[in-house]
């Protein structure tokens, strides 16, 4: 019976220490980070002034990170400073309607890897049309030029 008890005792300890072994190696795994990018938007547009633009959608979607994603749209006149908009939080966004240049562009963040930002568009406004003004009537006659 001894010799058996020694046994058990031995076979236990050496479940115990390849129980130890796995639980370290688990501890000691390096940490693999996922590769985050914020994902693209387009496309830049050209409007005339006072119209509407059309929705700026995502092209290519987040990666990485978490794997979860909030959303804060942004614009700006300069492409350098730039504001949030209030209430743009949504994958893709519809910008009002505008009489300017304007920039925007669309922040990522992922929990703790942060936030980053995507690509900028511009959405360029035609100037304001101006038809001018015509001079007073005039008759022309055959092979003459109009008064200017």
């Amino acid at each position: 019976m001894p010799l058996l008890n020694w046994f058990c005792k031995l076979l236990n300890l050496n479940v115990r220490l390849k129980l130890l072994l796995l639980v370290t190696s688990l501890l000691y795994l390096p940490s693999v980070i996922a590769q985050f990018n914020p994902g693209t938007i387009g496309y830049n547009q050209t409007i005339c002034n006072g119209s509407r633009p059309e929705t700026l959608i995502e092209l290519t979607s987040p990666s990485g990170g978490t794997g979860y994603y909030t959303f804060q749209w942004q614009s700006s006149s300069d492409n350098r400073k730039w504001k949030n908009i209030s209430r743009a939080t949504d994958l893709n966004y519809t910008p009002p309607v505008i009489r300017t240049n304007t920039w925007y562009r669309r922040n990522v963040t992922s929990g703790s890897y942060g936030t980053l930002s995507s690509n900028s568009v511009l959405v360029a406004v035609y100037p304001r049309f101006d038809p001018g003004v015509i001079g007073n009537s005039q008759t022309i006659f055959t092979m003459r030029n109009p008064q200017i």
